[in-house]
């Protein structure tokens, strides 16, 4: 059961963590070269793939569940060892589109 658990969270979070970084790449205007994604498009961006990520820190939770150490340990312990080891590992991902919106302009005027 924990198997299909961890496919469809896993599923789950890469669909939301690629559709944040897309939406707010899909902001950028080509024919206007000064102008800025809004705020509101990357506020979403980071919001999808903060949701991706608490869905991939389900996945390790299911992961660490089958060890046998995990069995004198609570679900709430388990659940906040495996978001901190995401946020650790992977935590920069949700900056990415604040990024864009703050580098866009200058990388533009070099060119």
């Amino acid at each position: 059961m924990l198997n299909y658990i961890q496919l469809a969270l896993g599923l789950l979070a890469v669909g939301l963590i690629f559709a944040g970084l897309f939406s707010s790449i899909r902001k950028l205007d080509k024919e206007d070269k000064t102008k800025t994604i809004p705020t509101s498009a990357v506020m979403r961006s980071m919001i999808l793939i903060g949701v991706g990520l608490l869905c991939y820190a389900g996945v390790k939770t299911c992961t660490y569940l089958t060890t046998e150490e995990a069995a004198e340990y609570d679900m709430t312990v388990i659940f906040l060892t495996s978001l901190v080891e995401v946020v650790k590992y992977f935590g920069f991902i949700i900056l990415i589109p604040l990024l864009v919106k703050v580098l866009k302009p200058k990388l533009r005027q070099k060119n």
